[in-house]
């Protein structure tokens, strides 16, 4: 929206609705590698941490400074939403209605992990009924997208569809081939 306009000549500017990060809460779900990582630039940006996992019931002091919180105090308190799970069958539609309607700070839905975690009518729906104030998304229910889901993305949403490339660099590519020559080797060696 502020590209196409800028690029014609208007001046978009006063349309803007943003605020700064700093000191406001980012609920982690999913606190392993990926997720302890986001954690680390972001405090770097001054701020909060609240983390979710199943799997950690506890922090050591050298770790980084993130409070762990239930899902719950997450849907509750957090600003921004940043969704670092695997697809299991207990992972799947793990954000859909009931957690929208926990949300309380109008947050911005970021999931970078698997589409399907999400239920992707329900996140619409909670845009539309101003529940959540904007979402990125790298990752969809069906890939590429389907016409069903593109459609209901209207021009001005507050959102972001990326094609499934968080992770995909040059680097990364030649790091998977590696690995896969290396475990082929491995194989018939």
């Amino acid at each position: 929206m502020f590209h196409n306009g800028t690029i014609k000549g208007e001046w978009p500017r006063t349309t803007i609705k943003s605020t700064e990060i700093k000191q406001k809460n980012l609920g982690i779900i999913g606190f392993g590698t990926i997720g302890k990582k986001v954690a680390e630039y972001s405090l770097k940006n001054g701020l909060k941490i609240l983390a979710y996992d199943p799997y950690i019931s506890k922090l050591n002091d050298k770790e980084i400074d993130a409070k762990l919180s239930s899902l719950n105090e997450i849907y509750e308190k957090s600003d921004i939403i940043s969704i670092h799970l695997p697809l299991t069958d207990e992972t799947k539609n793990m954000i859909n209605k009931s957690s929208f309607s926990q949300m309380k700070n109008k947050p911005i839905i970021i999931n970078t992990s698997r589409g399907s975690i999400i239920n992707e009518s329900d996140l619409i729906e909670a845009y539309h009924k101003n529940i959540i104030s904007g979402f990125a998304l790298d990752v969809f229910e069906k890939e590429p997208i389907e016409s069903e889901f593109y459609n209901k993305i209207k021009p001005g949403m507050n959102c972001i569809l990326t094609p499934h490339i968080s992770g995909v660099t040059t680097e990364s590519n030649i790091r998977v081939s590696d690995f896969i020559v290396k475990k082929i080797t491995d194989f018939f060696n």
